[in-house]
């Protein structure tokens, strides 16, 4: 079956920037990954994907693949016509898979076209020895629910792998992801990228975490925050209340009089770190007042305002 084009399967135009391939590359990946999609074809069309983006955004596998398409990467030497067909004076070049020269032109292990070696194929010159050539790196977006990020998580990835056919299959790896990771955060695997050539080492594996948002939780740094509401009298005469922390429910107290956006400090209740450190987690006060009054209600709020009458909005203007 012949190989799709790899400006098709992103869905990109051939004159897409780095950046409009990386966003394609991502969009998909999400789509077709086989931890998510089920589909019978898609692990094939995750790899396919895969493929594409490695060669799309390394600038010399881009320009070998516009230049001359697929055989520019997995092709054979060409093979020259006798010039008296087509233009007076001219040589087409064709890419055929037939014998002969495979391995002295290109390079193996998904490298691409060596342009040293296909110069001196063409008559460019005597052909330097072949050097080892390190993997690709690759990128995977790790999606992690704000708990796991916190807390740290250990967890199985699949990442295609090309085989010796040109075919890709899928490594499964165990992944430790560190308590603390934030969004955008890069986990760096050694050697666990794209195969080398010639002998050359494995490119690294980078893992990038996606950290969902939480319910109610918010980091800012290793701060956390949350909103608490409050009654009425609970912000008049203080009392104390349960609040979620990282480590489960506690009790906070809240002074006489708290206002709202005033920030209840639970030290050491915060987001721990790799290396052992702790932030605080923060209780922003949200006074809630109550939708509907009883009669009594109504009757104890006005002796409220005459007995201890005040006007919050005095001097502000």
């Amino acid at each position: 079956m012949a190989k799709r084009d790899y400006y098709e399967i992103l869905g990109v135009s051939r004159s897409a920037s780095t950046e409009d391939i990386k966003k394609a590359y991502r969009r998909l990946a999400r789509k077709y990954h086989p931890d998510v999609n089920k589909a019978a074809d898609a692990a094939q069309r995750f790899a396919e994907v895969h493929e594409a983006y490695d060669v799309l955004t390394d600038k010399d596998k881009r320009q070998k693949y516009d230049y001359l398409g697929h055989a520019g990467l997995h092709g054979a030497p060409p093979v020259e016509e006798p010039s008296g067909r087509g233009r007076p004076g001219w040589q087409r070049v064709q890419w055929s898979s037939g014998p002969g020269g495979f391995e002295d032109i290109f390079q193996g292990g998904g490298g691409g076209v060596d342009i040293e070696d296909l110069l001196s194929a063409m008559g460019g010159g005597a052909r330097r020895p072949r050097q080892p050539r390190r993997g690709q790196d690759v990128e995977y977006q790790l999606t992690l629910d704000f708990l796991q990020a916190v807390n740290g998580v250990t967890t199985t990835i699949q990442v295609p792998k090309p085989t010796d056919d040109g075919q890709f299959t899928a490594e499964r790896i165990e992944v430790h992801i560190p308590p603390g990771v934030q969004d955008g955060s890069r986990i760096r695997l050694r050697a666990k990228g794209q195969p080398g050539s010639r002998g050359g080492p494995a490119g690294d594996l980078y893992i990038v975490a996606r950290v969902l948002e939480h319910p109610y939780y918010r980091r800012m740094g290793n701060d956390i925050y949350i909103d608490l509401p409050i009654t009425v009298t609970e912000a008049l005469v203080g009392g104390k209340v349960e609040v979620p922390t990282l480590d489960g429910m506690t009790l906070l107290k809240v002074p006489p009089g708290a206002t709202s956006g005033v920030r209840l400090r639970l030290k050491g209740k915060g987001v721990r770190t790799a290396q052992g450190e702790r932030g605080d987690e923060y209780a922003v006060v949200k006074i809630v007042a109550p939708k509907m009054l009883s009669e009594k209600g109504k009757e104890l709020a006005a002796q409220l305002a005459q007995t201890d009458p005040y006007n919050p909005r005095k001097g502000l203007w």
